[in-house]
């Protein structure tokens, strides 16, 4: 009986952990952060990345069209609501 396939992770190319990854996908989409806020936030927590690996990332985690949609929405609501405040 073969086995059962586990579903491909859309970061199984990149070098660093599937959860440092989804940390700063997550911290770019939640917070109305720039990707270089986030390679600087990342910095400080002793991760050393480019903002480009950051938007390859986020790029990378939005691979599936529904969640791509999904990111995208949130992504507007928040930064909506930050300039809303200002």
């Amino acid at each position: 009986m073969p086995r059962p396939r586990k579903p491909a992770s859309p970061f199984r190319y990149f070098n660093s952990s599937p959860e440092v990854i989804w940390l700063v996908v997550l911290m770019y989409v939640r917070f109305p952060l720039s990707l270089r806020n986030v390679e600087d936030l990342l910095f400080e927590r002793g991760i050393d990345i480019r903002h480009e690996t950051v938007r390859l990332w986020v790029e990378a985690g939005a691979a599936d069209q529904q969640c791509s949609q999904a990111i995208v929405a949130q992504r507007r609501r928040v930064v909506l609501a930050a300039a809303m405040m200002h």
